[in-house]
């Protein structure tokens, strides 16, 4: 129950090389497709594909209401093959105040759950989401 889907864009391009045009239409489209399949808005937060932004990124973004891009401390890893690479970056990057991504478009993280909820708990970490975290007015 503590995970927090975000735009990430429609096919992960790299907005900071990308037209204004491009920048809106992907953000909007992960947008759309966030609100009609899960009834979920993500705004303010978004994360720019490969950490990667300009000006240009943030203003286009933020004129579809996500005023907040999230960077990352560390990852799960989306293009890891098992569930045990998965679990040994949980293992690396899971600590106290961090935030951890994954992409949501593979199953690997899903049979891997368990074993991270474990981990989590074995720290004494408990996990929040952006707006448990920030607060929902952060913009």
């Amino acid at each position: 129950g503590q995970i927090q889907l975000g735009n990430h864009t429609l096919s992960h391009r790299d907005l900071s090389v990308s037209s204004v045009g491009i920048v809106r239409n992907q953000l909007q489209v992960c947008h759309d497709f966030l609100l009609d399949t899960y009834g979920y808005d993500a705004r303010p937060y978004f994360r720019p594909t490969y950490g990667h932004w300009t000006r240009q990124v943030i203003d286009v973004a933020a004129e579809l209401g996500y005023t907040a891009p999230m960077m990352w401390y560390g990852s799960l890893g989306g293009g890891t093959k098992t569930e045990e690479n998965t679990y040994a970056l949980a293992q690396k990057w899971v600590a106290n105040g961090r935030i951890v991504i994954d992409h949501a478009n593979t199953r690997k993280t899903d049979r891997a759950l368990e074993q991270i909820v474990g981990l989590i708990k074995s720290r004494g970490l408990k996990t929040v989401t952006l707006r448990e975290a920030f607060g929902p007015n952060f913009r």
